[in-house]
């Protein structure tokens, strides 16, 4: 029989590889979990707060936003709970050659390709400032969005990243 596992959302899905492995989500999501039940966690991104509630509160703010991995892991713990998080990382260790889906970061995503290529939702729009124009993006972040939108041998769903078409309408 196929080895099947679920998302988050309990939608089934045959095979899931996590590029690079899920090691590193696991261990956030232990930590988040241990957090929740009142225990010290043992994950250096977590290791600074006391309780969980301090997590919620810093995720909250600005200071967040050089931890894009912990907001999000935040995020699902709080919509799904750390132990269905930690129950389904479990199950993504399909080698890659044989999965269904993949899940990469952008970074890691360097140098590969995929017949299909789905941005995560995890992208933070640069917004505008206060004359209407839109805040511009470092040219760091452009190139790795630039490596993540060009993965895709076929489809692109650019997901979040759609602010780069209007980026380039700006280019003169």
């Amino acid at each position: 029989p196929t080895r099947r596992s679920s998302d988050l959302t309990g939608r089934q899905y045959k095979r899931i590889h996590i590029v690079g492995g899920g090691q590193d989500a696991m261990s956030l999501a232990r930590g988040i979990a241990d957090l929740q039940d009142g225990k010290r966690p043992n994950h250096p991104s977590l290791a600074i707060f006391d309780d969980w509630n301090e997590v919620l509160e810093f995720v909250g703010s600005e200071l967040c936003d050089e931890e894009p991995e912990l907001r999000l892991a935040v995020q699902l713990a709080t919509r799904y709970g750390a132990k269905k998080m930690i129950a389904t990382l479990a199950h993504c260790d399909t080698p890659e050659t044989r999965a269904h889906t993949i899940l990469s970061t952008m970074h890691r995503s360097k140098g590969r390709e995929w017949a299909q290529v789905t941005i995560g939702q995890d992208v933070k729009d640069p917004g505008f400032d206060e004359l209407g124009n839109m805040v511009p993006v470092p040219p760091e972040e452009m190139m790795l969005f630039y490596v993540a939108c060009t993965r895709a041998r076929r489809v692109l769903d650019n997901g979040r990243l759609g602010f780069v078409h209007r980026l380039i309408g700006q280019v003169p």
